[in-house]
C-alpha cells in the first residue's frame, strides 16, 4: 500500500501562492471581459423618454442643457449625475431617472409651481421665482414677465420661506378688507414693509412674526372707520406707519393725521 509523504511547509506555501495567483488572474480576466461586454455599442442608449407635468420645459431646452452632461451607456450611466443634469434645467424641481431595458432611459420630471416673484433688497433680480415651499428657483426673464400677476416678495435668500410664510398670513387679512398685497419686503435689519395694489406703502416694523401679524390685524380692524370718518375709502390710503406703540400714522389722499388706537371709534 502506497504511503503519502507529508509536504514540507515551503512547498505548501508555494502551492497556496500559486493557487491565489491563478484565482486572481482568472478574476481579472472575468472583470476585464465583463467590462468589455458592458462597453459594446449594442448597449448604447438609443432613447430618452421624458414624462411628468411639464409646462415650461421643452425638448430643445432639455436636449441643449442635459445631453452634454450624460456619459455612459445603458449599464454604465450614472443615474444620480443624470438626475442632477435634468434638475439644473430652469423650472425643473426634481428628476427621477431609471433604466428601461434594453436601451432606454425614462425620466419623470416635476416642475416648480411659482407662487411669487422673488428678489433681494439690493435689487429685484429678473429670472427668479418662489415656489410654495419657499424655494427660490431660476427661470427665463420672459417667464417672470409672464407671471407679473404674482406678488413680489423681497428679502435675503436664506429667509425666503419666512417671507413667504408672512405673506400667507397677511394676504387673507388684507383680502378680507378688499385689499391686495402687491409687494412684501423684509429688510436686512428685520423690518417689514407692504405695498398694496393701490400703491399704498405700509411700514409694519420689526418683531416676532406673530406680533407683526397681530399689529396688522389691529390696524385693519379700525382703519375702515378712520377713513370713513374723513369721508375717504381704503383705496385712498397713501401710506401707513405701524411702528408706533399703541398708535399708527395714516396718510390719506388730501388728509394727514395721527390716530391713537385707544381713541378710535369702536369697531
Amino acid at each position: 500500500m502506497a504511503r503519502r509523504l507529508p509536504l514540507s511547509a515551503d512547498i505548501r506555501f508555494m502551492d497556496a501562492v500559486a493557487r491565489f495567483v491563478a484565482a486572481v488572474f482568472v478574476l481579472v480576466l472575468v472583470v476585464a471581459g465583463f467590462w468589455w461586454v458592458l462597453h459594446r455599442p449594442m448597449f448604447a442608449l438609443k432613447d430618452i423618454r421624458v414624462d411628468g407635468e411639464i409646462l415650461h420645459s421643452n425638448t430643445a431646452t432639455l436636449r441643449a442643457n442635459v445631453l452634454p452632461h450624460l456619459r455612459g451607456n445603458f449599464f454604465t450611466m450614472d443615474l444620480a449625475r443624470a438626475s442632477a443634469a435634468f434638475e439644473a434645467v430652469p423650472w425643473v424641481h426634481t428628476a427621477v431617472v431609471r433604466r428601461e431595458w434594453p436601451d432606454r432611459l425614462r425620466v419623470t420630471l416635476t416642475e416648480y409651481k411659482p407662487v411669487a416673484r422673488w428678489g433681494n433688497e439690493e435689487s429685484v433680480i429678473n429670472g427668479r421665482l418662489l415656489d410654495g415651499q419657499g424655494l427660490v428657483f431660476w427661470c427665463n426673464p420672459a417667464d417672470v414677465q409672464a407671471n407679473e400677476g404674482l406678488p413680489q416678495l423681497i428679502g435675503p435668500d436664506e429667509r425666503a420661506p419666512q417671507v413667504l410664510g408672512m405673506y400667507q398670513r397677511l394676504e387673507p387679512l388684507f383680502k378680507h378688507e378688499g385689499l391686495s398685497i402687491d409687494q412684501l419686503k423684509l429688510g436686512t435689519r428685520g423690518s417689514w414693509q407692504v405695498m398694496l395694489g393701490s400703491g399704498a406703502v405700509i411700514e409694519l416694523g420689526r418683531g416676532p412674526d406673530d406680533e407683526v401679524a397681530a399689529g396688522v390685524k389691529r390696524f385693519l380692524s379700525s382703519v375702515g372707520q378712520v377713513v370713513s370718518h374723513y369721508k375717504r375709502t381704503l383705496d385712498e390710503v397713501e401710506g401707513v406707519d405701524l411702528r408706533h406703540k399703541d398708535a399708527y400714522v395714516l396718510r390719506l389722499h388730501g388728509v394727514s393725521t395721527v390716530d391713537d388706537g385707544a381713541q378710535l371709534p369702536n369697531p
